[in-house]
């Protein structure tokens, strides 16, 4: 792992441990208070170690002809061996483990894939007093309907991976020779009862006979924003866009000839996914793919200004099979005119006007009428800049805004509250952590509040809330 992705991994776990510390002292209070006296399992505040993918190729190709063992490389952030000094005793044998799947179709980060994979782990857990209720059939991918015949181990139960640095190093071996031809794509998952996690790998792999076949079934993946957030928490993931910006979407694709694409977005309101909507149909991919890539711009029509939206592109043959490629993030569309970009002068020599305006300070020009006095016109602005937000309201930054390296304020500010609301909000986590013992909640990310600056993105855009690299806990 390169050592900025490992960096920010372990201030991400810091701050998960801080927040572990804070929470086990509010629920120490708070059960004072309220009188609870229920057994809590012992690591439920326990971090979940993610799988780290690194950077892979957008498609992969295995020619089973050649060769059927796809080897599969992966990092974690930091070691969590389960031995018996660290774990719990309601902790079951394998707890603390890392798996890997192989699903026969990409899905939306708000589709939540089950949690559970086999009704044997559900039953460990559920003997050692973990959980409080059963999962539906549909939480287990051993009797889910809709991902039965889907779902292929890529390393088996038995062979759980301990969560080392030494086991990291050695990867994991797929053979797909036990595998239908096809599409697929992989997931890492922790296994730690009661709270289990798939995590995501870019792009997708296909798995083939012969790789001269045209028949063989199309492939697609969507590419942006897959070089943020590759620790797999998130820390920089989300993408944005303004509400007059095109978003070109980028991708790899294998496909027949005579294939053509089809995309769509739809709401999260609520974290629940809308209606998919198609924003272009059945674009020719001659036309916009020089056959392994393609390209696609989505303009954000109103009804997502101000919202975040999940983005899925199709690709169907002339045989009529489709693969549907989906965001690797939600796309958080700010509901607010891009800035304006100008450049110190314009063609006659002069500064044009909308570069006339100053962070610091306050600028203007005067006047003279007639009678000979000046009359002020000022433009400029004070140390507090104005920006809009994604509502489309203004807020004004004050002395302590967060500044880029040129002055510029971004104008985001967040007003605190006094001390009776944040023992309210403090009493408010301690409910909702307790209702998520019974099954994780989840959140859908939310748009940029304005257009201020963030470190790695010239175009100058808030930093969107923390989301992570995750398919089935808070985002």
């Amino acid at each position: 792992m390169n050592n900025s992705v490992r960096q920010r991994a372990i201030r991400m776990y810091t701050a998960q441990r801080a927040a572990v510390a804070i929470g086990s002292l509010l629920l120490v209070g708070t059960a004072g208070m309220l009188g609870a006296n229920s057994a809590w399992a012992g690591n439920g505040l326990h971090p979940r170690t993610p799988v780290l993918f690194p950077p892979t190729e957008c498609l992969t190709i295995v020619d089973r002809s050649v060769d059927p063992i796809l080897h599969i490389e992966y990092e974690i952030p930091y070691e969590d061996p389960g031995d018996d000094m660290m774990v719990w005793e309601d902790e079951v044998d394998q707890s603390r483990t890392h798996q890997f799947f192989a699903l026969c179709r990409d899905h939306s980060r708000q589709e939540y894939l089950p949690e559970w994979t086999v009704w044997a782990d559900v039953n460990e857990a559920d003997g050692n007093g973990l959980l409080t209720e059963l999962p539906t059939d549909d939480g287990v991918f051993e009797t889910s309907a809709e991902w039965s015949g889907c779902w292929y181990r890529v390393n088996e139960d038995a062979d759980r991976r301990p969560i080392s640095f030494a086991a990291a190093a050695e990867g994991v071996d797929w053979d797909t020779s036990a595998v239908p031809a096809g599409t697929y794509a992989l997931r890492g998952y922790t296994f730690e009862p009661a709270f289990n996690f798939f995590w995501r790998r870019p792009g997708v792999v296909k798995v083939v006979d012969d790789p001269a076949d045209e028949n063989a079934p199309p492939a697609l993946a969507i590419m942006n924003g897959t070089d943020m957030g590759q620790m797999g928490m998130g820390e920089e993931g989300g993408i944005t866009v303004y509400r007059n910006e095109l978003l070109p979407l980028e991708g790899c694709v294998a496909s027949m000839p005579g294939s053509a694409l089809t995309g769509y977005y739809a709401l999260t309101e609520g974290g629940e996914l809308g209606v998919w909507t198609p924003f272009s149909s059945d674009v020719p991919l001659a036309d916009v793919s020089d056959g392994a890539s393609w390209t696609l711009d989505f303009e954000p029509p109103p009804e997502t200004h101000g919202t975040s939206i999940a983005i899925r592109v199709d690709v169907t043959d002339p045989m009529q099979r489709t693969y549907s490629g989906h965001a690797f993030w939600l796309v958080s569309v700010i509901n607010a005119d891009a800035p304006v970009e100008c450049d110190e002068m314009d063609s006659t020599g002069f500064i044009g006007p909308q570069c006339e305006t100053s962070s610091g300070g306050e600028t203007g020009t005067s006047t003279g009428d007639s009678a000979g006095s000046d009359t002020d016109t000022s433009a400029g602005t004070s140390a507090g800049t104005s920006a809009t937000g994604v509502d489309g309201t203004d807020a004004t930054g004050g002395p302590d805004e967060e500044t880029d390296g040129d002055g510029g304020g971004c104008g985001c500010r967040a007003e605190s509250g006094d001390s009776s609301e944040l023992a309210l909000l403090g009493l408010f986590g301690v409910l909702v952590f307790t209702s998520s013992r019974r099954r994780a909640s989840f959140r859908t990310p939310r748009a940029a509040s304005c257009p201020g600056r963030r470190r790695d993105d010239p175009r100058g855009l808030c930093r969107l809330p923390a989301a992570r690299n995750v398919d089935n806990a808070p985002a």
